[in-house]
């Protein structure tokens, strides 16, 4: 497994210096990082096995499509994009993840991406997953994989409308949300603000 040129490369574009602003440098990032995903792939046979995730299925799924809440049958006003990261021939949406502490169930139970990607399985599918399993690959464990599973109900989905048609009043109000992490000036919303002449 070879990362360093793609992690060169994103580090080039991002002008970032892993040395400054992250906790670690650049070189253990890397061998940490390619660890996690040797551990991933030799452990497919357990996580199928054990965990009962398909291994067959179709991996960064770009999708669009439009929103109806499956309650009120409003629909939303503009198409909504993404990419699944995994959906197996079982009917899993597939999430990989990688985190410095485990995921809690209430985590998984409650993100909002779990309910955006079922939201979005459910309109191209016209039918709810089986099920949204999380695999989180937890840096510094000498065993670092971690297994969650959820799923959505129709009721939920109406609430993750109901959060998209806030996002949208927001938008149209030039109202943008801006991350406060050790990385935020990294965030896409700077780029959208410059792009749609947002000061």
């Amino acid at each position: 497994i070879s990362l360093k040129q793609n992690q060169l490369e994103k580090y080039s574009l991002m002008n970032l210096d892993p040395e400054k602003e992250l906790d670690k440098t650049f070189e253990e990032h890397l061998v940490e990082g390619e660890r996690l995903i040797k551990f991933f792939i030799e452990n497919q046979d357990y996580l199928s096995n054990y965990h009962g995730i398909d291994p067959t299925g179709l991996s960064e799924v770009k999708f669009e499509t439009t929103w109806i809440d499956p309650i009120t049958r409003e629909i939303l006003p503009v198409p909504v994009t993404g990419r699944f990261d995994r959906i197996t021939n079982l009917n899993q949406i597939g999430e990989a993840k990688t985190s410095s502490k485990s995921y809690n169930q209430a985590t998984v139970d409650t993100s909002v991406q779990g309910s955006f990607y079922s939201m979005s399985y459910l309109m191209l599918r016209n039918s709810l997953p089986k099920e949204i399993y999380y695999i989180v690959l937890i840096k510094g464990r000498k065993n670092p994989l971690q297994v969650l599973k959820t799923t959505r109900t129709k009721e939920q989905l109406s609430q993750i409308f109901k959060t998209a048609k806030l996002v949208l009043k927001s938008v149209k109000a030039n109202q943008f949300e801006r991350g406060t992490g050790p990385l935020h000036k990294y965030c896409d919303c700077y780029r959208y603000e410059k792009e749609l002449l947002i000061t």
